[in-house]
């Protein structure tokens, strides 16, 4: 839902991505255009003055930009449709150069410095950076705050004071699109995992890139690039103005010598991106390979499309578009397409579900309808234009089957590449300014709909209060706590599902209008719950929990937690077990002394960690393995220079006894140590995958006194943990320095994960943070929240096991080992890394090191206070 008027309080003198009349207030003395996504230009096609500012790109696609607007004529029964332009503004849109600070004169004596700074959006895409009267404000507009981009933007020379803490922004109006702390990969890695799927595929392959819209620009690029191919892309005409932004795409002039880009109308090509529904011969008559893009995955491998967020959907189709609808207007339409009788209520369900979604946004509702030849002026059946809103949600295979002699290859490939920020992002470019107020302009609208009646409305009601006082009281960040967060956001999701019900209700005659308009109202609650949970998220951790994102891992055939675990100066295996399922509560076992003593090596055991056994060894077999270490006998240089080259292995078939000690050498004289191993099933492989980490030193320095390499994770496989493959590197993120690396499947156990999260410490910068990947254990790994992105400092060591009891939720244990061991952390989103909070010492053990947790059932937890008390 669009929360924005194109009003600025600061600056009452202008309007802002909003071009209609305000009853009651005085015309703006100027406007401001930040894109030519349609939610931007509502009403921009009556506006007859003031001047409207934009950047070069926006003002040349604008005056170039031709859309259908179309309206239900219900009385006739036909949609009216005509053809819009907005070639009219050509006097009225002035260009400011980006990165330039320009003062307008409004009015005489009232003056306005104006900055245009780029948006990482689409071309022309800016923000606008407003300066006047003692006051300053930020309107992002449409944004991808990825961490490199925050970054060059506090450097550049009209942000730096602000983000230096010179002057303080008042307000940031915030592109608000997403607020669900899902982990966005950067547009980089996006291509990036693109190009290695479009690598694997024949020379012969032909791919559609499935995106009619701006700010694929790179994609397009990277690809023509990749395969060697200019790209089929019979609309490339609106792109040709933008030679200036875009000239890779378009071609340019050097000298006399015209250079053509890689957009082409030739369809004898490999990749194209001809519309839907007109594709050219060599679409329609070949196997063709889908490319789809999404805007990120969620933990269990599902796709998350843009669906009417932020505008720009299909901007490069000459496609009908309905007006502007009002709930009202969208009861009307489903109760028509429902007296069709040709859609099932599924379908029709969909449909409510796609219109709400993109009217909230401020958009207006596309037409798959082909007008090509029409006049500027034409009229279609209202049932024909109903229908083409349904095409779309109707069963339909548009796949195309891959040659029979070719590879077993998808034939739709995805890739992550969302043009608007994540939270983690936002969270990041409001730490970089750190303003007075943020006024979030957009809201992410998911699928709120439940089954059911979720709530009661007089309870809902009276939760809520007085509406008025409640949307308009001020928010104090730093006294804002997250159950309170926690509860307007409920009220929000509840606010939006009845809203979305409601509508449906009443295209079925089960609800009145009267009843979707109260629910509307209430959706105003959304732009407040935007509001607090980005600074609650921002300020104090808050952890937002999106059901679904991760498997509901609770067991009720677990009763407990049995972790081991050594005590700093005593290299030893110590077990603890928890007092019944409580995840924070331990006690030691054994008395307090050791379970495992080795007796090879060193004879000290550090970094101790249970590895429950895999394939045919589930539930049947346990090992332990460990650093070959007694830090007592040595100093840390030594440790790193000539350490052990092998890890500790015992084993066990009931987690009680454990024997068969050995020390297994795993590296080969050029390694410095061999540090913190630890072990996972690895299901595509059907062995256990070993890594630890190592340091390494060149052959010519056999006595390792010169400068070693970066410390990276190696790997090997083994069946037995006696006879292992041949080494390899896992991560080497050089020149960092990478250590304690440990495993947790998302969506299974170890015997059939196929998602996984992977904690490390950054030895360099003594952080820990975490990765996730949906493809396997040598799948696309993303860090959640940027490269920069952490859980703590000052910290090492990290263990992490799912709560028994609570679905979805994990523990962290993080060794701080310049203070008192092991503290927990939890987090009901774990792949992120901003969403954890320091759970409660109070009954959780001192001085515990560097470990790991194993969640047991009743047999094992019984067995276990029987042998060691």
């Amino acid at each position: 839902m669009s929360t924005f008027n194109g009003l600025v309080a600061e600056f009452p003198d202008i309007r802002v991505d909003f071009f209609r009349p305000h009853p009651g207030l005085q015309p703006p003395l100027a406007c401001f255009l930040s894109y030519i996504h349609s939610d931007h230009l509502a009403g921009l096609e009556s506006l007859r003055s003031p001047f409207v500012y934009c950047s070069a790109a926006t003002r040349a696609l604008l005056l170039r930009l031709e859309k259908y607007d179309s309206r239900v004529n219900y009385a006739a029964g036909i949609l009216e449709t005509r053809l819009q332009r907005f070639r009219h503004l050509r006097n009225l849109l002035k260009p400011i150069p980006l990165d330039t600070a320009t003062i307008l004169e409004l009015e005489p004596g009232n003056h306005l410095q104006v900055t245009l700074i780029d948006a990482n959006h689409c071309p022309g895409a800016v923000m606008f950076l407003f300066e006047g009267q003692g006051k300053a404000v930020l309107y992002t507009g449409d944004i991808r705050s990825e961490p490199w981009w925050v970054n060059s933007i506090s450097r550049s020379p009209s942000l730096l004071e602000y983000a230096i803490g010179l002057k303080t922004l008042d307000t940031i109006y915030l592109d608000t699109s997403f607020i669900e702390p899902l982990p966005f990969p950067t547009k980089a890695k996006g291509i990036a995992e693109l190009l290695k799927k479009v690598a694997r595929y024949p020379q012969d392959t032909i791919f559609h890139f499935q995106a009619w819209t701006y700010g694929y620009e790179d994609v397009w690029l990277a690809l023509s690039k990749a395969l060697g191919s200019k790209a089929c892309s019979p609309n490339s005409a609106p792109l040709s103005y933008l030679v200036p932004e875009a000239p890779g795409l378009v071609g340019f002039m050097c000298g006399n010598a015209y250079h053509p880009g890689c957009l082409t109308r030739d369809e004898n090509v490999r990749l194209h991106s001809c519309e839907r529904g007109v594709y050219c011969d060599t679409v329609k008559n070949n196997p063709v390979v889908w490319i789809r893009p999404i805007i990120t995955r969620l933990l269990d491998g599902r796709d998350v499309i843009e669906a009417g967020v932020g505008g720009g959907g299909e901007d490069l189709r000459r496609k009908p578009e309905l007006e502007y609808l009002s709930p009202e207007d969208v009861g009307m339409l489903l109760q028509e397409l429902s007296n069709m009788g040709e859609v099932t209520q599924a379908v029709l369900q969909k449909v409510g579900e796609f219109i709400f979604q993109v009217i909230s946004t401020g958009r207006k509702v596309p037409l798959d309808l082909d007008l090509s030849g029409a006049e500027d002026d034409a009229t279609t059946d209202l049932k024909a234009g109903l229908q083409a809103i349904a095409r779309r949600f109707q069963p339909h295979d548009d796949t195309v089957p891959p040659a029979a002699d070719g590879p077993e290859l998808p034939n739709v490939i995805t890739f992550p590449y969302s043009r608007h920020s994540s939270y983690s992002e936002l969270c990041h470019l409001l730490s970089g300014f750190k303003p007075r107020d943020v006024w979030p302009c957009t809201v992410d609208i998911p699928h709120w709909l439940r089954e059911g009646d979720c709530i009661d409305m007089a309870r809902f009601l009276a939760k809520a209060g007085d509406l008025d006082a409640l949307t308009d009281m001020e928010v104090d960040p730093e006294g804002l706590m997250g159950s309170q967060a926690s509860a307007i956001s409920e009220l929000a999701v509840e606010a939006r599902a009845h809203a979305f019900r409601a509508i449906l209700q009443a295209a079925r005659g089960k609800a009145s209008l009267t009843t979707v308009m109260m629910w509307t109202r209430l959706d105003r609650l959304l732009a407040l719950a935007g509001l607090l949970l980005l600074w609650a998220g921002h300020g104090s951790g808050l952890a937002i929990d999106i059901p679904g994102q991760v498997a509901k891992r609770a067991d009720p055939n677990l009763v407990g937690y049995l972790g081991a675990f050594f005590l700093g100066a005593d290299p030893y295996v110590y077990f603890y077990l928890s007092n019944g399922n409580n995840p924070l509560s331990f006690r030691a076992l054994n008395w307090g002394q050791p379970v495992i003593r080795p007796t090879k090596g060193t004879g000290g055991v550090r970094d101790p960690t249970i590895v429950p056994g895999g394939g045919a060894e589930a539930g049947k077999k346990w090992y332990i393995i460990g650093t070959d270490l007694h830090i007592g006998k040595t100093n840390w240089d030594a440790a790193q220079r000539t350490g052990s080259k092998g890890i500790f292995v015992w084993e066990s078939t009931d987690l009680v006894n454990w024997g068969n000690e050995r020390l297994v050498v795993v590296e080969d004289a050029t390694a410095g140590m061999v540090w913190a191993p630890e072990a996972i099933w690895d299901p595509a492989k059907g062995q256990y995958l070993v890594h630890w980490a190592s340091k390494f030193y060149p052959t010519s320095d056999p006595w390792h006194t010169g400068p070693p390499s970066n410390i990276r994770i190696r790997y090997a496989y083994t069946s037995d943990f006696i006879t292992f493959s041949a080494p390899q590197t896992l991560i080497d993120k050089n020149p960092t320095n990478i250590i304690d690396l440990t495993y947790l499947p998302l969506n299974g156990d170890t015997n059939n994960a196929t998602s996984f999260l992977r904690f490390m410490k950054d030895e360099t910068r003594k952080t820990v943070f975490v990765e996730v990947s949906h493809n396997g254990l040598f799948g696309t790994w993303t860090r959640p929240g940027g490269d920069g992105a952490i859980i703590q400092s000052g910290v090492e060591g990290p263990t992490a096991y799912w709560d028994n009891t609570v679905p979805g939720r994990v523990h962290l244990l993080l060794d701080h080992y310049g203070a008192d061991g092991y503290r927990p952390y939890v987090s009901n989103n774990p792949a992120s890394n901003g969403g954890w909070q320091a759970s409660s010492m109070a009954t959780f053990p001192r001085n515990l090191r560097h470990g790991s947790v194993l969640p047991v059932d009743r047999r094992l937890y019984e067995a276990l206070r029987a042998r060691w008390g």
